[in-house]
């Protein structure tokens, strides 16, 4: 005879033991690219199952501030960020770079790569302050070398790829946290912020509005106008996301504004075929 699941000491201990992964997985403490529910074994956890997680499953970042955020918005924000940046497994020159403006795409040895952004995978910058160390902690072993990578040598992998945008996305989704000061936002308002700064667009000025308690409508319209011209199609995705189930109310699919208000409120830079950063 089957017991109720309240009262069947496995179910209890299943129950408990998932809890426990959870709060784990939420503080940053097991490894993000490989999840924990999809390691949930089919029978349940048991204490031998939890422990083989734990040995296996290391942390693919380090603690961070707001790690205890709900991961709801984790998908999302790899889900615009991949979209918006592609994915590349040889390292290749910024759209702001010299060689890029002269028509050079992907970098090769002996290019220079001094001064300027370099990119990788989902759109990690190789040379943002301190990209080698963010590079190793991200990658470690698993991957070849920083020098190897930026100077167009050697490829990263799917799996390297994976690791550097999750471990950017959570540092990003650290600052964010550090503006808000506890403000709270809800998810995909919080994927959107962070697709703005994965790219390298402060926020500052929409999170003082959400602060301010401004309606969503003009929070969008200050994300449309963020970052540099010719990244039209990003923000207005990223306005998209921020308003959530509203967001069909705010674009009009004709003219992509809303009835009424002012053309100055909506500016919008010419949109660039191909958003990569």
């Amino acid at each position: 005879m089957a017991l109720p699941d309240n009262t069947d000491p496995n179910k209890l201990g299943d129950q408990i033991l998932q809890q426990q992964i959870d709060k784990m997985t939420q503080r940053g403490e097991l490894n993000f690219t490989s999840w924990a529910q999809s390691s949930r074994p089919a029978s349940g956890w048991n204490m031998e199952a939890f422990q083989g997680l734990m040995q296996t499953q290391t942390p693919s970042t380090p603690a961070f501030q707001g790690a205890s955020t709900p991961m709801g918005w984790l998908k999302l924000a790899k889900d615009d960020i991949g979209g918006a940046e592609g994915n590349e497994t040889y390292a290749y020159h910024g759209s702001l770079s010299p060689e890029r403006k002269a028509g050079k795409f992907r970098v090769t040895d002996g290019d220079n790569v001094n001064g300027h952004e370099v990119s990788v995978g989902f759109g990690f910058n190789l040379t943002q302050p301190g990209g080698r160390q963010l590079y190793e902690a991200a990658v470690g072993n698993d991957g070849p070398a920083y020098e190897d990578v930026l100077n167009g040598r050697k490829p990263i992998s799917q799996a390297n790829a994976v690791a550097l945008q999750e471990y950017m996305i959570l540092q990003k989704n650290a600052i964010l946290d550090r503006q808000l000061g506890g403000t709270p936002i809800r998810d995909h308002q919080r994927a959107a912020l962070v697709s703005m700064l994965y790219q390298g667009v402060n926020p500052k000025a929409v999170v003082e509005a959400i602060k301010r308690g401004e309606p969503d409508a003009q929070i969008a319209d200050l994300i449309r106008r963020s970052g540099p011209a010719g990244f039209a199609s990003r923000r207005n995705h990223e306005a998209s996301r921020f308003m959530g189930a509203a967001a069909e109310k705010y674009f009009d699919n004709s003219t992509n504004r809303i009835p009424g208000r002012t053309a100055e409120s909506v500016a919008m830079a010419e949109t660039n075929p191909r958003d990569r950063h």
